[in-house]
């Protein structure tokens, strides 16, 4: 459920199915543990209880810490903690890593210590160190450090070594934050053996509704227009996820916050808590929800969180309604994508003052399987008090009624648009006159 794809337009990835149980925690921050610990620490008020699935389910809320924030319980070990968020991608991490890059001196006085500072993408530099370098789009762990003297995986390496050593003499905690830990050909026990046995490692792994989470990864590969001969690389989702020739949505799937929960959760020195981007019962910021909820003992970043809110910029969404509209004109009438170009403007000022456009949208089929799945993880990565609330179960399907027979997942009928009577003369204006 990480890095990797099937029918990109640029290459095929093969994605390893894998099925496990998941346990929740009766509060917004969860912790969760490998199938064989029987037990999970929490606060002296938590209760224990055990399930009647393979895994343990741990019900409990943390306790607050007196200074009007919820601190996950300080372990009784005087290890320093390595906070390592892992993605996945799509689900907000370019926030989170803006802030650690720009409030550095805040996070100092609550005694962490970034991995290379300065520079939000030099941890997934790191990361790829880790990763198979067969696996596509992996572009290598040290290119951005010097352009001058590029380093090699094993400079990149004894620089990480050289930080953890540092910050244990120190005493200083270590944090740091990339969507790339969430490859599939991740290498969890190499990483593991730099942090274990020095620092108590806390893996934070970002949550997002499924059916969000696959529109955006389509949109994704859909942001940059790719030519293939005379074809446009735009398919609508309907088209992507039953004309692969893979089970696209198996494999995104894969992809999600359960398939990187189920890697590193394979091992037991690992404290893993999941953050639910959708609980808004405390209206807390996804910053102060980190910052507060996950990170251990950060009470001065905590208040800082809280006073700036959701203000740090986003990657913004692309519109693609219009995109896959303009791309997929080829496909009706006797022009070239190349020959499209010079009309865009006039495309896009017909097609955006139509008042309603004929739309094609997801299969029932398709739509029951990504509701299933949804609803699937949401039990899987949330506690029950929570996905039983009104903000979890009944609040994702009224989402997704709502999402589903709307631009977000429809494309506009390309053929029944130049059908109508309005577009015919713009229509003749843009095929283009061949000779013979």
């Amino acid at each position: 459920m990480v890095h990797s794809f099937s029918k990109h337009g640029v290459g095929g990835i093969i994605l390893i199915v894998i099925l496990m149980t998941l346990m929740s925690l009766n509060s917004s921050t969860i912790f969760l543990k490998k199938c064989s610990v029987t037990q999970i620490q929490q606060s002296t008020s938590s209760q224990v209880q055990q399930s009647t699935s393979e895994l343990p389910v741990a019900d409990g809320n943390i306790e607050s810490s007196g200074k009007e924030q919820s601190q996950l319980e300080q372990s009784t070990s005087e290890l320093p903690v390595a906070v390592v968020h892992v993605g996945p991608h799509k689900t907000g991490s370019t926030t989170l890593q803006q802030f650690l890059v720009s409030k550095e001196n805040i996070l100092r006085t609550d005694n962490y210590q970034m991995f290379w500072s300065g520079k939000r993408k030099r941890t997934s530099f790191l990361a790829h160190c880790f990763v198979d370098k067969e696996e596509p789009e992996w572009y290598g762990c040290s290119e951005e450090v010097t352009r001058q003297s590029p380093l090699t995986r094993e400079h990149v390496l004894a620089i990480f070594r050289a930080v953890l050593d540092g910050a244990l003499d120190n005493g200083q905690n270590i944090i740091m934050s990339s969507e790339e830990f969430d490859r599939l050909s991740f290498d969890v026990a190499a990483f593991r053996s730099y942090l274990v046995p020095g620092f108590r490692v806390h893996i934070v792994i970002s949550y997002r509704r499924f059916y969000d989470f696959i529109i955006s990864f389509y949109n994704q590969l859909l942001s940059h227009r790719i030519i293939h001969g005379d074809r446009f690389q735009s398919i609508s989702f309907e088209e992507w996820v039953v004309n692969s020739d893979n089970d696209v949505i198996e494999q995104v799937s894969q992809m999600h916050t359960y398939g990187v929960y189920k890697r590193f959760a394979e091992y037991e020195d690992f404290n893993i808590s999941i953050l639910n981007l959708h609980n808004s019962s405390n209206d807390q910021s996804t910053l102060e929800n980190f910052f507060c909820n996950h990170v251990d003992n950060a009470v001065n970043t905590c208040e800082h969180a809280k006073s700036i809110g959701n203000t740090m910029n986003e990657n913004g969404s692309t519109d693609l309604f219009f995109k896959i509209f303009f791309d997929s004109i080829p496909d009706h009438l006797p022009v070239k994508p190349r020959e499209l170009i010079p009309h865009w403007e006039a495309i896009k000022s017909k097609f955006e003052g139509m008042e309603e456009h004929p739309l094609l949208c997801p299969s029932d089929e398709t739509k029951q399987r990504l509701l299933e799945l949804s609803i699937q993880f949401e039990k899987k990565m949330t506690p029950e008090s929570w996905y039983n609330s009104d903000d979890g179960i009944k609040t994702l399907v009224e989402d997704f009624e709502n999402k589903m027979n709307t631009t977000k997942f429809c494309v506009a009928d390309t053929k029944k648009i130049l059908e109508t009577n309005e577009w015919q003369e713009l229509k003749s204006s843009i095929i283009p006159v061949r000779e013979g």
